[in-house]
């Protein structure tokens, strides 16, 4: 027997077989699945139509109380079975727990309001009393500081007239403290560098602090011991003007006593000590003549000698002054003239 060769398959018949099949597997496929969503739809559109009819029965009734809902729409998001099917919301167990609930608040809120009123009108009222406290306090403490003052005022007027009228006011001057008046202003400072000015000097300007003092007729200015009178667009250092009345006695003062009367002596000039009107008034201090015996420890700058009568003295502002020594210290006395 012959043999004959076998034929070959042809290639193209295995494709165009594999082809027929793919397509035949997606035409199932796609059967499949419009069947799938044809149910879908149909659950779907059940859905909706019981949603609109659930809306339209809502819209027409009155507001149902709210109702609680699931985490998951769905009951396979809960536990897996019945998927795909949707959870009913159900109305809640016991709708007046919610409105105990929402009283409750309400009632505790209102208390809440009510305590909080009331402790602002408490914090109100204690602020008032501190605030009336604090003003009775210090009301009382400003009539006990009147009554302090009132009294230490009494007891200056009654220590200073006692002493003016024991002849014992310049003893106890220092005490008294009238002296602190010229250095209560720092400026004053820069200015006593001019203490002791001669008679005669001029200078450009006041100090910080005078006094101006009229004496028949004719003005001076008087600032802690020294006296100026104006000349010209300056002022000039003068001998102190008897009768001249100052309301501060000069810083450095020396107690001086002739024939059982005290007096303040300071730069050649002899004060008398008026005792102060009432005990809201300070005394008062009047230049007056040098007293005849009176010794004090030093002469002005400007003091010049002069002999009279073989003796040796000491002139200022026309006063005459005869040296002594006391002990190892020299002294002046007040004499009279003795070229007359």
């Amino acid at each position: 027997m012959q043999d004959f060769p076998k034929r070959k398959k042809p290639f193209g018949s295995s494709v165009i077989a594999i082809s027929l099949a793919a397509a035949l597997s997606m035409i199932c496929a796609d059967f499949a699945e419009a069947q799938r969503r044809a149910g879908g739809g149909a659950r779907s559109a059940q859905r909706f139509s019981n949603s609109g009819a659930g809306g339209t029965q809502r819209r027409a009734a009155p507001r149902a109380p709210s109702v609680q809902r699931n985490r998951g729409d769905f009951g396979g998001g809960l536990n897996g079975q019945n998927a795909g099917q949707r959870v009913t919301r159900q109305p809640a167990a016991n709708a007046g727990a919610r409105q105990e609930n929402r009283a409750a608040t309400q009632a505790t809120r209102s208390g809440d309001r009510a305590g909080q009123t009331f402790d602002r009108q408490d914090g109100r009222t204690d602020r008032t009393e501190i605030r009336q406290d604090g003003s009775s306090d210090r009301t009382e403490m400003r009539q006990d500081g009147r009554t302090d003052r009132n009294a230490d005022r009494q007891e200056t007027y009654r220590q200073v007239s006692d002493d003016i009228s024991n002849n014992r006011y310049w003893g106890n001057y220092y005490r008294h403290g009238h002296y602190n008046y010229w250095h209560d202003d720092g400026n004053d400072a820069a200015w006593a560098l001019f203490a002791g000015l001669a008679i005669g000097a001029m200078i450009a300007s006041l100090p910080p602090r005078y006094e101006t003092v009229p004496v028949s007729g004719t003005t001076y200015y008087y600032a802690d011991g020294t006296y100026y009178a104006q000349s010209g667009s300056q002022y000039q250092v003068v001998a102190p003007p008897v009768g001249a009345t100052v309301e501060n006695a000069p810083t450095q003062v020396t107690s001086v006593t002739v024939n059982g009367a005290e007096y303040g002596y300071s730069e050649g000039a002899f004060y008398d000590v008026k005792p102060p009107a009432d005990e809201e008034r300070a005394p008062t201090f009047e230049v007056v003549p040098p007293p005849i015996g009176a010794t004090v420890p030093d002469l002005p700058e400007g003091a010049e000698v002069r002999k009279a009568k073989d003796t040796d003295y000491f002139v200022y502002a026309e006063t005459w002054y005869q040296p002594f020594y006391s002990g190892s210290t020299v002294i002046y006395m007040v004499v009279a003239d003795p070229t007359i």
